[in-house]
């Protein structure tokens, strides 16, 4: 996931083929997946690689708001909705 972190596609590939048995949809302690990663950081290229690799799309993503003092994990953020968020800012800016 570091990988993409880096934003860059021929990295992720060299890492995604040293560890075919990494399973592409691993998510971390906050639930997050290299798609979702991706997504987020608006790595549009490494995202489509990702999807062609097998990656799910619908995964949910663990997000963690604080409110009054606490964590609260709202179950709610896939794939889908990251991408509609990362599409309205490519068009509207």
């Amino acid at each position: 996931m570091l990988k993409v972190e880096e934003g860059n596609l021929r990295e992720v590939k060299a890492a995604r083929q040293k560890s075919q048995k990494e399973d592409v949809n691993f998510q971390n302690k906050a639930g997050q997946s290299a798609l979702t990663i991706a997504a987020r950081c608006g790595f549009c290229e490494i995202a489509e690689y990702l999807i062609m690799e097998g990656a799910n799309v619908d995964i949910l993503n663990k997000v963690l708001r604080r409110q009054n003092s606490r964590f609260l994990i709202d179950l709610g953020w896939t794939i889908s909705f990251v991408f509609s968020l990362l599409v309205q800012q490519i068009r509207y800016g």
